[in-house]
């Protein structure tokens, strides 16, 4: 006998300048696809998810156990004081838009333009996170020092 689920996902959709677009999954941030459909790449996601796990007998997986629960809009700021010689970069004050979820043993965020995650048991921690991982991202690569 065969059951009809429900799996939730959830996806970003990044508008460049230039009229494209950038679609990435929230379950897999490390796939982007340009100018395709969200609802293309969740039948893609469907269809592997039915090969590689469902087909496999492995019906407890962690994808299962996934709630449903809305995303909720907010935004994160990052001050950096400008370089030692004040001459790469000035003070800078960036604004990132983030999404998070309340989950059973916290909330968890995703900051899609820079294709980053945090987890937190508060919101007050979340935020935290978010601004050193953030910070961390930029140090890492050489942005600011």
């Amino acid at each position: 006998m065969s059951y009809k689920i429900n799996i939730p996902f959830d996806g970003f959709k990044l508008q460049l300048f230039s009229g494209e677009t950038l679609v990435t999954p929230l379950n897999d941030l490390n796939v982007i696809r340009l100018n395709e459909p969200i609802h293309q790449l969740a039948g893609k996601y469907a269809e592997k998810y039915q090969e590689e796990v469902l087909n496999q007998g492995e019906f407890a997986s962690d994808f299962l156990h996934l709630k449903d629960t809305p995303f909720k809009p907010a935004k994160v700021t990052i001050k950096f004081p400008a370089d030692r010689e004040r001459l790469r970069y000035p003070d800078l004050e960036l604004v990132f838009d983030y999404f998070y979820q309340t989950l059973e043993k916290g909330y968890w965020a995703v900051v899609p333009a820079l294709a980053l995650q945090a987890f937190a048991d508060s919101l007050e921690s979340l935020l935290e996170q978010l601004q050193e991982t953030i910070q961390l991202y930029f140090l890492q690569r050489k942005k600011i020092e």
